[in-house]
């Protein structure tokens, strides 16, 4: 077979990006698991996105048991900050899950939410952003943004 040196470099250039995004994917999870040492992360199921809209990848986990489910958020910014939210499983809260498993997903931010909810404060549409979801059982998901005015990971249901 005839391989063209081109198609070589798009094989590496390829090869490359993959490396990266896992070793990111893996740099977030060793620090997600040294803030948060009492959580098991579930390395399937990582997402990547750009929850912050700086350029640079961020990544979230999962966590959960039998009584809770929890989110870990590794912004790709220099430092690494680590963000980490849990929420019951069960509970008649608000701010609960109906049941599990729990499941995270990417959502686009190209929507107003403030036909269903009214104003979110600091929730900022974008064509080109990218969040995440948390569901569990039959209730209403959790839908996460970057929240412009407090600079801090935020959601709101219905």
């Amino acid at each position: 077979m005839f391989v063209t040196p081109r198609r070589d470099l798009v094989t590496l250039a390829l090869a490359l990006l993959a490396t990266s995004v896992l070793a990111s994917e893996a740099d977030a999870l060793k620090q997600l698991q040294k803030a948060s040492p009492d959580h098991i992360w579930d390395r399937n199921s990582a997402l990547q996105i750009d929850i912050d809209s700086d350029g640079r990848p961020d990544c979230v986990f999962l966590s959960q048991d039998l009584k809770s489910a929890t989110v870990g958020l590794v912004l790709g910014q220099s430092g690494h900050r680590v963000l980490v939210q849990t929420f019951p499983i069960g509970d008649p809260s608000q701010d609960s899950l109906y049941a599990a498993p729990a499941r995270i997903g990417k959502e686009l931010l190209d929507y107003d939410p403030t036909d269903a909810t009214g104003p979110i404060s600091g929730f900022m549409r974008s064509k080109t952003g990218t969040a995440f979801i948390l569901s569990g059982g039959e209730c209403d998901v959790f839908h996460f943004f970057w929240n412009t005015k407090t600079n801090n990971l935020d959601w709101w249901r219905l």
